[in-house]
């Protein structure tokens, strides 16, 4: 098991499995899970503003757990706050 910052591309996927398995978030939200994990894929965690810290099991790749900061659209929150709430 370890932990990384860095996407691959099938991390989308994982991270799609993993938010729907959980039984919990509803289908637009593990659609949003997958879009923002594909963005900072495309175009990088700076430009995306989304960081993703990642709990991979090796070596199949599989995602355990997963983190996403970055700005939440309509909401006057900012990063460090988000981080102070985890």
């Amino acid at each position: 098991m370890g932990y990384r910052t860095v996407l691959v591309p099938a991390d989308a996927d994982r991270i799609e499995a993993v938010t729907r398995a959980t039984g919990f978030f509803s289908e637009e939200e593990v659609g949003i899970a997958r879009e923002l994990a594909t963005a900072n894929l495309e175009k990088g965690e700076i430009e995306s503003e989304y960081s993703l810290l990642v709990q991979d099991s090796e070596p199949d790749g599989a995602i355990d757990a997963y983190a996403c900061l970055g700005p939440v659209p309509g909401s006057r929150s900012t990063r460090r706050n988000q981080l102070r709430n985890i």
